[in-house]
């Protein structure tokens, strides 16, 4: 994570605009907010990351899958479940995430959990190592595997 900069020394006096900043770069005072503009938008200075909740919750990434509508569907190869995909709808028209699993002996050995963004492109990817005690499921160990 970037460092802060240093606090700014003495009063930062900002007329009041009435109105909100427009430009990326602007810092304003309106009412009693100060809200500025970056390349994602304008932001109320406190309201810290600047996402309203309702547009974090549209984010697509694995930590949103339990409260995301969706038509799930599993794969078997040799009657055992090789994987788990949730689409958009029972249409299939987009993959939204999908788990995928990799198995030794007929036992679960790897689960990978790969999150698709809205166009069903894959974003991101979670490995989780399987490990067991006297042959039956302990853990499993989550590893992101790439950006």
């Amino acid at each position: 994570m970037g460092r802060t900069p240093d606090p700014i020394q003495g009063s930062l006096d900002l007329p009041d605009l009435g109105e909100d900043p427009t430009e990326v770069g602007q810092l304003a005072r309106v009412g009693s907010d100060i809200k500025a503009v970056d390349g994602s938008g304008l932001f109320n200075l406190r309201s810290g990351s600047g996402l309203t909740e309702a547009a974090h919750e549209l984010l697509d990434t694995l930590a949103h899958d339990v409260v995301e509508s969706c038509y799930e569907e599993a794969t078997r190869v040799d009657g055992r479940v090789s994987a788990i995909t949730y689409w958009d709808s029972a249409s299939k028209t987009t993959k939204i995430r999908e788990l995928a699993f990799t198995r030794s002996g007929g036992r679960v050995t790897q689960v990978d959990a790969i999150q698709y963004d809205a166009a069903g492109v894959e974003s991101y990817r979670m490995a989780g190592t399987v490990a067991r005690v006297d042959g039956r499921y302990a853990s499993t160990t989550w590893v992101r595997t790439n950006a």
